[in-house]
């Protein structure tokens, strides 16, 4: 097995932390912490720019269609600068769900979108006492005519207050496609 970055790999580790370093200059991360949305659209534009947030996403979309190991190479980077923009709730739990279980309409949908730095997504799955158990979920979702009714309490979420897209995962095994300042009314979501 092999763990040695490929010079491609070198070559985006070196860029981020390039970028990052930038962005993060000391008293940057308090500024952007204490700013009414916690992080930087500004950089956040960068990273869509770069290709980033499309790393994994097939190039169909708009994508690089990279893997694992390159989202390996960015994360590291945005951990070793505390990076505040939602990236790993967007370009690896987000995309990676709207690749894995949308459909075709959906992907054709929402990725360009992450990819191009529109649109922002998160994943909402642990509820109150239940650990990450995905078996004890009591949070419902009901088809309705307009897409679904959900109902129940989601905790942990990563980037919720910033999210123009959540992934809420119900009791039942499907994935329900939930909030979006497109679609569902967010009125119907309150962030405790």
């Amino acid at each position: 097995m092999d763990l040695d970055l490929s010079d491609e790999q070198r070559a985006l580790f070196e860029t981020v932390n390039a970028l990052l370093a930038k962005r993060y200059e000391p008293g940057a991360r308090a500024a952007l912490m204490e700013s009414e949305l916690g992080w930087s659209r500004e950089t956040w534009a960068q990273y869509a720019d770069m290709g980033l947030l499309g790393l994994s996403i097939a190039d169909e979309y708009g994508g690089a269609g990279m893997g694992g190991d390159e989202l390996s190479v960015v994360m590291e980077s945005c951990g070793r600068a505390l990076a505040l923009e939602p990236y790993f709730a967007t370009a690896v739990l987000g995309a990676g769900l709207v690749t894995a279980a949308g459909t075709p309409q959906q992907r054709a949908n929402i990725l360009p979108e992450v990819c191009a730095g529109r649109m922002v997504l998160t994943f909402a799955s642990a509820e109150p006492g239940t650990g990450w158990s995905l078996s004890e979920l009591a949070t419902t979702a009901t088809p309705t005519a307009g897409g679904w009714r959900i109902r129940g309490q989601k905790i942990a979420v990563p980037a919720g207050d910033s999210a123009d897209l959540l992934i809420v995962r119900p009791a039942s095994t499907a994935v329900a496609w939930g909030c979006s300042s497109s679609g569902v009314a967010m009125s119907s979501v309150t962030a405790t």
